[in-house]
């Protein structure tokens, strides 16, 4: 079987084009690689660097005046917006509703957020930094309170243990 000239140049053609294909595939691959990853900000969450790197990652620790404290986690946000107002009762959705006027940057649907303030404020229970002042069911949810100064001050941990001597 002869190959003629026609049908030589059909297949040159078509090899120089899967070679293009190839190296615009080792260009993206590349970009891909020089490119350093996004950090996570989702709904609070940063990537912290670990490891003997992590030192020389760190950024610059700013000096800022008392007072102008950033809260830049979820946890925290959610903590700040229940003990601004101590006379309130907070559920999810009023949290959300508050981090929404402040315009603290949450992503995902609605019921994506709400699940990660309820989670949440069920963790600062857990720690005792806010109480549940009622166990929601079905479709009413948990509500909470800020703690007072004088049941912050004697509160006991959830799952903190006696102290034998």
């Amino acid at each position: 079987m002869t190959t003629t000239r026609e049908q030589f140049e059909i297949m040159r053609q078509a090899m120089e084009e899967e070679h293009k294909k190839d190296l615009a595939a080792l260009a993206r691959v590349q970009r891909f690689l020089d490119t350093p990853p996004a950090a996570s900000t989702a709904n609070g969450a940063h990537e912290h660097p670990v490891g003997p790197q992590a030192a020389a990652a760190a950024p610059p620790i700013d000096e800022e005046a008392p007072g102008e404290e950033q809260i830049t986690s979820l946890i925290g946000a959610a903590l700040d917006v229940v003990r601004s107002r101590p006379e309130l009762s907070f559920s999810p959705r009023t949290v959300l509703q508050a981090l929404e006027a402040q315009k603290f940057p949450l992503v995902g649907d609605e019921h994506r957020r709400l699940v990660s303030i309820g989670q949440s404020l069920k963790k600062l229970a857990t720690r005792n930094d806010i109480r549940l002042v009622r166990h929601g069911k079905g479709r009413e949810p948990n509500v909470y309170r800020a703690l007072k100064t004088r049941e912050a001050l004697t509160s006991v941990p959830a799952g903190a243990s006696e102290m034998r001597m």
